[in-house]
């Protein structure tokens, strides 16, 4: 359903209850959002859970469609983004802006995300304690390295990189390998101390969990063998 007003009346008098909201708003709604002030950090602070649903504005710039997302979610405790035109755009702005620090569960289920741009997630999400995506990537950054300096890397470069971090699911694996998903596990379990869960889907998790304990059975990634130990955990 379209929003069926031309100004913020939908949203008056319920700032200090309104908890959950799902919404699809055209570009008109948003900019009037904007400039009503619906959503600056000072209003809705129990507004504790978020869902964008997919597709939000197919033809607005992105730029603006992420500020609108931040914005609406500063005080989410729980954020699902479906949205796939948001993309690397939205990882970007969280990265510059650093807004969301009450955040604790990022459902990004649809997004390709890099080893590098959760590790800036994380970096950004003081509070996160879990991340959904999928199809992980070690990215250029970490490509670059020798696989055998990476668990070195991680741990001089980020520890302890989150002490919240507890879990992450990667959703979908069709074009990554099980090998590139079980490196980036591990890696991710190195820089974080909380982590003790990283997990796939049921068609690969058999492969993944065998992937992860081969890996792990050698140097030079045995030596981290007590930071690591709890990966995987089964699925529930």
């Amino acid at each position: 359903m379209d929003y069926p007003f031309a100004d913020d009346t939908l949203f008056r008098g319920n700032s200090d209850t309104l908890e959950f909201l799902k919404i699809q708003p055209d570009m008109g709604t948003m900019y009037m959002m904007d400039r009503c002030g619906v959503f600056t950090r000072t209003k809705y602070r129990r507004l504790r859970g978020v869902r964008i649903s997919e597709r939000l504005v197919a033809d607005a710039p992105k730029d603006i469609v992420a500020r609108f997302v931040l914005g609406v979610s500063s005080h989410a405790q729980v954020l699902t983004i479906e949205d796939v035109t948001l993309g690397r755009e939205f990882v970007m702005s969280v990265i510059r802006v650093k807004s969301l620090d009450q955040l604790q569960r990022l459902n990004m289920n649809n997004f390709n995300l890099t080893l590098c741009e959760i590790i800036n997630l994380l970096r950004s999400l003081p509070s996160l304690t879990h991340l959904v995506s999928c199809e992980p990537e070690l990215g250029y950054q970490f490509g670059e390295l020798e696989v055998d300096d990476l668990g070195e890397y991680m741990l001089m470069a980020y520890y302890p990189l989150s002490k919240t971090f507890r879990s992450w699911t990667c959703c979908r694996l069709s074009t990554s390998t099980v090998d590139e998903l079980s490196l980036c596990a591990i890696l991710l379990a190195i820089a974080c101390p909380r982590l003790s869960c990283a997990s796939v889907g049921s068609i690969k998790f058999n492969e993944y969990c065998e992937c992860v304990g081969e890996m792990m059975s050698e140097e030079p990634l045995a030596s981290y063998l007590d930071l690591v130990e709890p990966l995987p955990q089964p699925r529930e």
